[in-house]
């Protein structure tokens, strides 16, 4: 959640300081936890290191418009996980308005999603 709004949600502001909180709950361990604002991990911690569930929690800093999310990764995988290394991505919570109204993260995006096509 991000000032209590969840994934999905718009949350209106004209900027400033916001509480977040998260839960990761995963059979697998987890190596790194992170909260993004626009693509940019503005805070990053440990993760799980062992299976189970841990609620991560504080503040950032967020512009008018854009987006938060969060984004695990990295650690063992074991049954059940998939073949690969754990990763999860939360759905954004919108700033203001659905669709990132930030120029640099519109840019970016659509930079990493070319880049993207170009391995695919």
């Amino acid at each position: 959640t991000v000032n209590g709004a969840e994934p999905g949600d718009v949350v209106p502001t004209s900027s400033g300081k916001f509480a977040w909180q998260l839960a990761v709950t995963s059979p697998n361990t987890v190596e790194t936890v992170e909260v993004l604002v626009n693509g940019k991990a503005v805070w990053t911690s440990d993760g799980l290191t062992e299976p189970g569930m841990k609620t991560f929690e504080g503040s950032i800093e967020v512009p008018k418009g854009g987006w938060v999310a969060a984004r695990v990764h990295g650690g063992t995988e074991q049954w059940p996980g998939g073949n690969g290394t754990p990763f999860a991505h939360t759905s954004p919570v919108w700033l203001n308005a659905r669709g990132s109204t930030d120029p640099e993260a519109a840019s970016q995006a659509a930079r990493d999603l070319l880049r993207a096509l170009d391995v695919a």
